[in-house]
C-alpha cells in the first residue's frame, strides 16, 4: 500500500526541469471574497468564484511494497461549513515500480461557495481493485464572504 505524507492548497506550484525540485507558491489558508448582490433579488444559495488553485500531495510506498507498482485513484471532496459536499474531483494515482514516492498536482479552476466559514478539502485514495476510498487528510480553507 501507500502512505499519504502531506497536502497543500496553493495558487501554484512549479517543478524545476533540471532538479525535479518542487516549489509551492502562495499557500491558501484563507480567502476574502467580495460579491456584488442585487438588493431586489434573493441571495443565491451557491456562488462560483473564478479562482485557479492547486492541490499538491506527496505519497510514498510503504517499506513492504516499495518495489511494487501502485495503481489507483485519489479523490478530493469540497465540504461546505454546513457539511454538504459541493464538489468532487477524481484523478489517477499510479506509482511505477522504480519510484518510491510520487507527487500529485491537481489544478482546479473555480470554487463553489455557499457562505462564510471553514471549508474542508477531504482527500482520499483507493487501489484499482478497491471499492471504497480511504480518507487520508482534511485540508481547511477559511472563507470570508462580504456582500456589497
Amino acid at each position: 500500500m501507500i502512505k499519504h505524507i502531506w497536502t497543500t492548497l496553493s495558487k501554484k506550484s512549479v517543478i524545476d526541469s533540471e532538479t525535479n525540485s518542487l516549489s509551492i507558491h502562495d499557500i491558501l489558508e484563507q480567502l476574502n471574497v467580495d460579491i456584488k448582490v442585487d438588493k431586489d433579488k434573493p441571495k443565491p444559495k451557491e456562488i462560483n468564484i473564478p479562482i485557479e488553485f492547486e492541490v499538491t500531495s506527496l505519497w510514498v510506498k510503504d517499506e513492504k511494497n516499495k518495489s511494487d507498482v501502485f495503481e489507483g485513484f485519489f479523490s478530493l471532496d469540497l465540504i461546505a461549513p454546513n457539511g454538504d459536499k459541493l464538489s468532487s474531483f477524481e484523478n489517477i494515482l499510479n506509482i511505477p515500480k522504480e519510484n518510491r514516492r510520487m507527487r500529485t498536482r491537481m489544478k482546479i479552476n473555480g470554487l463553489k461557495l455557499t457562505n462564510s466559514g471553514d471549508y474542508i478539502f477531504k482527500l482520499s485514495y483507493k487501489g484499482k481493485n478497491d471499492t471504497k476510498y480511504k480518507k487520508v487528510a482534511e485540508i481547511p480553507l477559511e472563507i470570508f464572504i462580504t456582500q456589497k
